[in-house]
């Protein structure tokens, strides 16, 4: 096996937030102490990193999973037509509300509702009358 050479290391820094050293030299690392990554030189001469942030590895949606394609894929979830979406960070939960006024829908209902008793009195009359005519 042969030993490892003495490097020394020189560390760059930065706390901009996706902020990415563009070059680096062998033994040279940077840190981005705001998105919590420790960049390096890998073997290949491309920039990597190391992070400690806490991610979920998987998201399911109604029993559908959903896999990120890269490290950088970003899953974003929106509120449409009167659903209002809020994520608490402390409990790590995504409520979903919705802030349709379902009075207009209940009211619709009853009028369809009586509307249909009113039919249905209707016919009971009809028949009846035309029972009696024989």
């Amino acid at each position: 096996m042969a030993a490892i050479s003495n490097t020394t290391i020189q560390l760059k820094k930065s706390g901009t937030p996706g902020n990415i050293p563009a070059t680096l030299n062998p033994g040279e690392t940077a840190i981005n102490y705001a998105d919590g990554k420790l960049y390096y030189l890998n073997g290949v001469g491309g920039i990597s990193y190391i992070t400690n942030q806490q991610t979920f590895s998987t998201i399911n949606v109604n029993s559908t999973l959903i896999l990120a394609g890269s490290p950088t894929d970003i899953l974003s979830i929106t509120g449409s037509n009167g659903v209002t979406i809020t994520a608490n960070t402390t409990t790590k939960t995504i409520n979903i509300d919705s802030s349709v006024d379902l009075t207009q829908a209940n009211n619709a209902l009853t009028l369809a509702q009586q509307a249909y008793n009113q039919a249905n009195s209707a016919i009971s009359q009809a028949l009846a009358f035309s029972i009696a005519l024989g």
